[in-house]
């Protein structure tokens, strides 16, 4: 009759760090926050034509 084995003694089970998680929050800070603030700010000009060619038609009879 054998004898039966002794158990083995193994380690508690190893969590693994989540890097997916870390590598995705500091790619999203980077892109959403700090690319936008390193960028200059888009020129915008806008320009009023008051003639009354430019005007819709029926626009001074809404009034």
């Amino acid at each position: 009759m054998a004898s039966p084995e002794p158990p083995k003694k193994t380690s508690p089970p190893r969590v693994a760090f989540p890097w997916l998680g870390l590598a995705l929050l500091l790619a999203s800070v980077y892109v959403f926050w700090i690319l936008p603030q390193q960028s200059p700010p888009s020129d915008v000009s806008v320009t009023f034509d008051r003639s009354e060619e430019s005007r819709p038609q029926g626009a001074n009879e809404a009034r």
